[in-house]
């Protein structure tokens, strides 16, 4: 008779699960850290759709990345704002469009935006017509009594986007990491509970 270690077919189970769900902890921090970016906003240029003191969470733009009317982007801003690192806005308008606001509503190629992302009776400051160069885009907030945006700097180099805002709010950084090893500690409990029991052979 010789002995061998057998393991029970719950606690192999167990260690499948747990491990699976430590492999999912790492790889979602892993994203979090190294692809995705989170910015908290601090002002109030983009209220409501971002409150002061919200959590955002981005992705880089790639050069070839196209960038539509209706995106909010984080951006590098004009050498008149640079006491600001970054600043975050709307585009509301891309090369080759004409961009106005006249009567309170934004005007783009001659027709009114219906811009439902503004808080009810926002009222948009006069423009004048502009048109937007090839490699540039217009950008405003969405707090349009509140903020700059290309009706104080004009249309934005194309370069100066740096990211995409792919959504808002959620938990803050420290809160996800607390997630992460939370999720990893059943893996830790369990392998170091597992005691193979001795059967014979």
């Amino acid at each position: 008779m010789r002995k061998t270690a057998v393991v029970s077919s719950k606690r192999r189970t167990a260690l499948i699960v747990t491990g699976v769900l430590a492999g999912v902890a790492v790889v979602a921090l892993l994203l979090s850290v190294f692809i995705f970016r989170r910015h908290q906003i601090p002002g109030e240029s983009m209220a409501p759709t971002v409150k002061p003191g919200e959590w955002i969470w981005t992705r880089p733009i790639g050069n070839g990345a196209k960038v539509r009317p209706g995106d909010v982007v984080v951006l590098r801003p004009p050498p008149s704002l640079r006491a600001f690192n970054k600043v975050i806005a709307r585009v509301v308008a891309v090369g080759g469009d004409t961009v106005e606001a006249t009567d309170g509503h934004l005007v783009v190629n001659g027709r009114s935006e219906n811009e439902g992302y503004l808080a009810p009776g926002t009222v948009t400051p006069d423009l004048a017509k502009t048109a937007v160069p090839t490699a540039a885009v217009y950008v405003l907030g969405d707090n349009r009594t509140n903020s700059q945006g290309s009706r104080v700097w004009g249309p934005i180099p194309r370069g100066n986007l740096e990211e995409r805002v792919i959504r808002i709010g959620g938990p803050a950084p420290a809160v996800l990491i607390v997630i992460a090893v939370a999720l990893c500690l059943p893996f830790v409990v369990v392998v170091g509970g597992l005691r193979p029991r001795m059967g014979s052979k």
